[in-house]
């Protein structure tokens, strides 16, 4: 009887863990890289990051930022001038209480990511089904990961 041996089983680049650790090790250098870059902090990504997120669902406000990443407010004034200078936002006022604002990303902030088109590129070269693995799994684990930032 002959059996057929898989040359990747118990290999630790098929781990599952092991690469979700080597992808957020990799997305962690290229942040810091690109933030760097534009002379950014890490403050800075996370409110950037914050913002394109949810610009379309909701007006984010300094206030949103501030509780988001427990900063001070004057902490997210100096990191909303920041991000100003370096045209990645703007701020509006705030369409019902003119003495709040909003923050929007700008087109600069919004252009297609490299990494994206490519990491679009690797979607389309799977399966509904893997696709549909993919996304509930990836779900799952950010579910985890959002549980931990509490």
């Amino acid at each position: 009887m002959d059996f057929i041996v898989d040359p990747l089983i118990g290999r630790p680049e098929t781990d599952v863990v092991q690469a979700l650790t080597r992808l957020r090790t990799a997305e962690s250098h290229m942040m810091r890289r690109r933030q760097a870059m534009q002379g950014l902090g890490e403050s800075d990504g996370a409110a950037l990051r914050l913002i394109v997120e949810r610009y379309e669902d909701e007006p984010v406000t300094p206030t949103d930022v501030a509780t988001h990443l427990g900063l001070t407010t004057s902490a997210v004034t100096s990191l909303v001038d920041r991000l100003v200078k370096a045209g990645l936002i703007e701020t509006l006022p705030h369409p019902t209480d003119r003495r709040r604002k909003v923050i929007m990303p700008t087109d600069a902030a919004l252009a297609v990511d490299p990494l994206e088109a490519h990491v679009q590129e690797l979607v389309e070269e799977l399966s509904t089904r893997s696709r549909l693995l993919v996304v509930g799994f990836l779900d799952r684990v950010a579910m985890a990961i959002e549980r931990e930032a509490r």
